[in-house]
């Protein structure tokens, strides 16, 4: 049986989903939008396998801000026809979402999901758990909160005598552990006038 959340489209129209094995270890996932949830629904994103493991990373942009977006997830039908069905954890952030598809460059828009210019000191940064090159910090950029996606450990490297700055919270998200996180031989600075967190959502 598969289960709906729905979430209210952010100011920057780009979602990303997160997934966390629980007892249902092989989820699929797909987002829908619609004038109500009575349909009729349009599907504008699907994933089954970008997620940890066997599980779902999902992140679709273009949505129009304000409006409602209705998210499908279930277990995956596997080829003797058991449907993976259980408990599993997830988390829905708004930001800029990392997937180095042309390089390490943080400066380069393109490395970016679909927004077209990097992230400033008062956006969001998402981290997803696959990505073709690794984020390299190699100047003082800041963001507001920084989302982990679990195995996204090693995603990113801060240069040595660099400070990547972090305004909000650090948030590990659907599993990710905090402990197991590392930033190479830079400072990743904690730099909020207000009190922060560093927390597994």
């Amino acid at each position: 049986m598969d289960v709906w959340f729905t979430v209210v489209v952010p100011a920057s129209g780009v979602l990303a989903i997160n997934t966390q094995a629980g007892t249902m270890t092989d989820g699929i996932l797909a987002v829908y939008t619609a004038p109500s949830c009575a349909g009729p629904f349009t599907e504008v994103g699907c994933d089954e396998l970008l997620g940890n493991g066997l599980m779902v990373f999902e992140y679709v942009s273009g949505l129009t801000p304000g409006t409602t977006a209705y998210i499908r997830m279930g277990g995956y039908v596997g080829t003797f026809g058991a449907i993976d069905n259980g408990t599993f954890d997830i988390c829905i952030a708004a930001g800029h979402v990392w997937t180095g598809v042309i390089s390490s460059d943080y400066s380069n828009s393109q490395n970016w999901f679909n927004v077209d210019e990097t992230p400033t000191a008062g956006e969001h940064i998402v981290m997803s758990p696959n990505f073709l090159n690794p984020l390299v910090v190699d100047a003082g950029y800041e963001c507001n909160n920084l989302y982990l996606a679990n195995g996204s450990s090693s995603i990113m490297s801060i240069n040595d005598n660099i400070d990547f700055t972090v305004h909000g919270d650090m948030i590990g998200f659907a599993g990710a552990a905090p402990a197991n996180w590392s930033f190479g031989d830079g400072n990743l600075v904690m730099g909020g006038s207000a009190p922060q967190q560093i927390v597994t959502a």
